[in-house]
């Protein structure tokens, strides 16, 4: 909820001009004036703990947009906001990850931060590097297919595109497993003493022997996740509804966050090759 009220005060940082100056003025002159909806990045603030950040862009701005007229300008922000965002995540989660271990006490509080937020930008930063790299060799395929379509056979311009096809189904079905496999990751890094790589290790093993209950837990949080953001969209439209939302998505979405680590530790403990040695002493 303090993420929430600081995302909710603080001006707006927009990345419109950045983005717009970029931008072919003809192509822009066809698009629909929603077509940059989504350029305020203060919600990224709130990009690793249950938050309503991104619905408070329906309310009107408490202080003066922070306009970004750069690329570089841009960027700097949204490392800045991910670090951010991170550092309130990791706490957030430590805490929470106290509870439901009973309260038992952890290393000291600070050092956990210190040492677990650089691994959750680290992941969350591979994770987007990946789709961007992915997503950029797709476009460029798609340029030199286009390019190349008026002086290559049809057949063999047919061919290309059905490998064009093929890379885009792969590359979708990539981003899914690599965001199951990340969704346990973060898990792990929180409740478990492990490095990035061994993180994403831990899930991989947690999926092998739990790959039906995970996937149906998995469709279960989203739809509710899913479901509920229509009702905080609705709500947010004024002030009033917008608190209702805050307060309610912060009890909603700490609950997922406990169930998904309860449901982590119970599934783990089983899985023989981590019975014989449980750091989690589950």
């Amino acid at each position: 909820m303090l993420v929430d009220l600081i995302i909710w005060l603080l001006p707006p940082i927009s990345t419109r001009e950045a983005i717009t100056a970029s931008l072919d003025p003809e192509y822009l002159a066809t698009q629909p004036d929603n077509v940059l909806g989504f350029s305020e990045i203060s919600w990224l603030l709130g990009f690793f703990v249950p938050s309503t950040g991104l619905l408070a862009a329906n309310l009107e701005a408490v202080g003066s947009t922070i306009e970004l007229t750069t690329i570089g300008s841009v960027l700097s922000a949204t490392i800045l906001l991910i670090v951010g965002g991170a550092i309130f995540g990791t706490m957030y989660l430590v805490l929470l990850a106290n509870a439901i271990e009973g309260g038992k006490p952890r290393f000291n509080f600070m050092s956990e931060i210190a040492n677990k937020s650089p691994k959750l930008v680290g992941l969350a930063v591979g994770a987007a590097a990946g789709i961007m790299i992915t997503a950029a060799g797709l476009v460029l395929l798609a340029v030199l297919l286009a390019l190349a379509a008026s002086s290559l056979p049809v057949v063999i311009v047919v061919l290309f595109g059905l490998v064009m096809l093929v890379a885009s189904l792969a590359f979708f079905a990539g981003m899914l497993a690599a965001g199951l496999v990340l969704y346990f990751a973060v898990v792990a890094l929180i409740l478990e003493p492990v490095s990035i790589r061994d993180s994403i290790r831990r899930s991989i093993s947690f999926w092998r022997g739990n790959l039906v209950p995970g996937i149906v837990f998995v469709l279960l949080v989203t739809l509710i996740q899913w479901g509920i953001t229509f009702i905080w969209l609705g709500l947010s439209q004024v002030t009033p509804g917008l608190i209702i939302s805050v307060f309610g998505s912060a009890f909603i979405g700490t609950g997922i966050s406990a169930g998904s680590m309860v449901f982590y530790v119970n599934r783990l403990s089983s899985l023989p090759e981590v019975a014989a040695n449980d750091p989690l002493g589950a």
